[in-house]
């Protein structure tokens, strides 16, 4: 079947450009090996015969150390058989062929150092390098010197874009290898979320833009797109990232030591999606770095394997190097110098010498359908680009070999998982009372949440599988209803941790039950610092007050040039209370004492604002900051216009309910507040979060529905962090409880965020305008 394939291959795409590519690793390159000269002898006193034509100087640049040092090595070895092989048959137009060799130690700049060298060596034509990323300085040089180079490996497609007339490649280009991939994720494995992930090289961040922007023309959904440091060795943190988006598939284009650890590293977190390579992994050494069971299942996007290229010229030559080393010819790059070295020779024997414009004008214009070892070498475009393509997908089996896709490989099956404990999650929040809309959107994130968990067959923590449970309660927006119903939870229900409370006036309350009780509990919502202070097991996934009132402060002086400020709040409530509090201290420390000019206060269910409106009317103030929650704010924008207020009106992330614009319509477009997020505009996860709720609810969800969507991925990520749920609630909740504290970098749909040792996360608030659709549209970020 592959046979087929590959003559189809070639055949369909003779119009079509390719190449592959790969990226190197430094190190100090050793000097090259020269060319021996001979000792010098006493004249004869007879005529001497005629001297022997010079041998033809073939410079070879590889990494022959450094961490692509397999790849330099099995240049060095192929292009000796070769070279071997040809002088045997009389050389190039009877002239023997001499190789001189520089390692570049898959570093740039010892890519130009051998470059150099090798030009000062008088070299006639270059076979290198092996990556993309040493190829291209070093052809700069080589142009510059008029010498004759072919590339065995690097597919970068910027290299032939450069109008360098003697620079040539026999692999195939990264832009075909992406459009491969491209279909192989989304419509051979039916993935329609991907991640893609490079290195940063000139190979590796080209192949990747190439495949993403080919899965997305085809109908994918690209999830996280970044780049790995290639010096790293610990990659849990980006893989965190990457498993928090839920994609089908990764797409990794960096090269095999580092594919090896992402493998590996992947595997030991218990990550679910699936592995997808390009053909810098394309490398047993891979599946050594990473382990046969980390590596089994995963696929790879390459040029065929040595082994399974059908031709009788590939065969004769894996055979010939197995018989001259005694092993096995593995790397298609390798053999990918054989054919770079057939080209030179081809070109040298047809132009009858080593002239480099005459060379590169056989190539270009007369080169064609050459029987080469990886495949019929059709001939090249203007650019001296490979017609065709060959690209194929493998699979890596249970015991590390690489089998052709479609062929059956035994991939390990699954560990059985034995059933463990039903987990029990309690939800605390305020289905009646005052702000029954937060806590409806809050209980709606998380049935969204729970139907992830059912639909992936439960939660699975070590070797166990757990059903999920989660329990709501009704907390009645009073503080001594939530600190009820977190007891019951607790003491009766014995839940492994608790979500809630939302508004700070029922989480502080809730947070000391909880820590009393040495319960793990995460407030979606609570601002306040109270809800975690001195409390250990009280963790929450917003921004704080103290954050929230000086990026107030400071968007109201930088993008308006206030100078003097009014306040509007709820003296009983704690969570307004404070955050006027915080803001008038920011205030005052960027403007001086007294520029707050109004700091006006009324009670929980007033609903007449006039005199405390009248006199912010009356202060001068250029603007109001009212942080009130969004079922008291029309009430105050409409009595404020009522008034003939026209200073613009400030407010906090207690107005991104949904239920703010029904109530107050167009008297408050135009106004700001800050917030945890901004639905209007979102990408990526955070719209397919919104998508999602929308299609299911009917509107859009507000920035407590998106909070109480990432505590739910904090809570799973803590409970699996563990390692294992026994049943003993105690020694569960302690594990739960020491994973919360230990994450770091959680990216979810409203930010990234680590906790700090009060249980506090670092991370952005945002500030949306509220435009004339209704919308809560983003205007800026504003960062710790």
């Amino acid at each position: 079947m592959l046979k087929k394939i590959l003559f189809l291959a070639v055949v369909l795409s003779m119009v079509g450009l390719m190449l592959p590519a790969c990226g190197p690793k430094p190190t100090e390159a050793p000097p090259p090996t020269k060319a021996p000269v001979e000792a010098p002898t006493e004249a004869p006193t007879e005529a001497p015969p005629p001297p022997a034509e010079e041998p033809i100087k073939l410079g070879l640049q590889a990494p022959i150390t450094g961490e692509y040092a397999y790849e330099g090595e099995g240049f060095v070895k192929v292009l000796e058989l070769a070279v071997e092989q040809k002088n045997a048959a009389g050389g190039i137009l009877g002239r023997q062929i001499e190789i001189v060799i520089c390692d570049d130690v898959g570093k740039p700049d010892e890519s130009s150092k051998c470059a150099q060298q090798l030009v000062s060596e008088g070299v006639d034509a270059v076979i290198g390098s092996y990556s993309s990323t040493c190829t291209e300085p070093a052809s700069a040089i080589y142009n510059e010197a008029n010498i004759l180079q072919v590339t065995p490996s690097s597919t970068a497609t910027r290299l032939t874009t450069h109008g360098y007339g003697q620079f040539f490649r026999v692999c195939f280009l990264d832009d075909r290898q992406g459009l491969f991939a491209a279909k192989f994720i989304y419509e051979d494995l039916g993935f329609d979320t991907a991640v893609f992930l490079h290195d940063n090289s000139t190979y590796a961040q080209g192949l990747a833009e190439h495949a993403k922007r080919y899965y997305e023309e085809a109908g994918g959904t690209t999830v996280f797109y970044d780049a790995i440091n290639p010096e790293d060795t610990d990659y849990t943190p980006i893989l965190t990232k990457i498993m928090e988006t839920n994609p089908g598939a990764v797409y990794f284009t960096g090269y095999h030591p580092q594919g090896g650890l992402l493998l590996k590293q992947s595997k030991d977190l218990g990550a679910e999606f699936q592995w997808v390579l390009g053909n810098a992994c394309n490398n047993p050494e891979m599946v050594e770095i990473s382990g046969k069971e980390a590596a089994a299942g995963a696929y790879f996007t390459t040029e065929p394997l040595p082994k399974d290229i059908p031709y009788p010229e590939a065969q004769a030559f894996v055979e010939a190097y197995s018989a001259k080393y005694g092993e096995d010819l593995t790397s298609i790059w390798w053999l990918m110098v054989a054919d770079a070295f057939n080209v030179v020779a081809a070109a040298m024997e047809a132009t009858g010498g080593t002239d480099t414009d005459a060379m590169a004008n056989y190539l270009l214009t007369e080169f064609k359908d050459y029987p080469g070892v990886t495949g019929p070498i059709l001939g090249y475009d203007e650019k001296g680009d490979r017609l065709g393509t060959v690209h194929v997908a493998y699979v890596i089996s249970a015991d590390g070999e690489f089998v052709p896709y479609g062929e059956e490989v035994a991939v390990a099956p699954p560990a059985e998982l034995e059933e463990g404990v039903l987990i029990k999650i309690g939800n605390v929040a305020p289905l009646t009372g005052d702000i029954p809309k937060v806590g409806e959107g809050a209980k709606y994130s998380l049935e969204m949440w729970l139907e992830d968990v059912n639909a992936a067959g439960g939660l699975v923590v070590g070797n166990r599988v757990h059903d999920v449970e989660v329990i709501h309660e009704d907390n009645e927006s009073k503080g001594e209803s939530a600190a009820a119903a977190a007891t019951k939870l607790i003491v009766e229900d014995e839940v492994l941790a608790i979500i809630g409370s939302y508004a700070s006036k029922q989480a502080i309350p809730t947070g000391e039950v909880a820590d009393a009780n040495e319960t793990p509990m995460v407030s979606p919502w609570s601002t306040n610092p109270r809800t975690t202070q001195d409390r250990p097991y009280v963790f929450r996934g917003c921004f704080l007050d103290p954050f929230q009132g000086p990026v107030i402060a400071n968007f109201a002086t930088e993008e308006f040039g206030a100078t003097k400020a009014a306040v509007l709040y709820d003296v009983a409530s704690d969570y307004p209370k404070g955050l006027a509090e915080f803001f008038k201290a920011a205030w005052e420390d960027i403007h001086g004492e007294g520029s707050v000019v109004a700091f006006e206060t009324f009670t929980t269910k007033d609903r007449d604002f006039s005199a405390q409106l009248t006199k912010i009317k009356d202060s001068g103030a250029d603007f109001l900051f009212t942080p009130q929650y969004y079922d008291e704010v029309p009430l105050i924008v409409m009595q404020a216009h009522e008034l003939g207020l026209e200073q613009i009106i400030l407010g906090s992330d207690s107005w991104g309910s949904a239920e703010l614009m029904p109530l107050c319509g167009d008297e408050c477009v135009g106004y700001f507040f800050s917030t945890h997020y901004a639905a209007a505009g979102a990408k990526g996860a955070t719209k397919e979060f919104i998508d999602r709720y929308t299609d299911k609810h009917g509107y859009v969800p507000d920035d407590v529905a998106a909070l109480t969507w990432d505590t739910a991925l904090i809570v799973q990520k803590a409970i699996e962090d563990c390692g294992d749920i026994t049943g003993d609630i105690k020694a569960d909740r302690q594990c739960v409880r020491d994973a919360l504290a230990k994450i770091k970098d959680f990216d979810g749909i409203t930010g990234k965020m680590t906790f700090t040792e009060e249980g506090d996360p670092i991370k952005c608030a945002v500030i949306v305008k509220i435009n004339e659709a209704h919308e809560f549209e983003f205007y800026k970020s504003a960062c710790p």
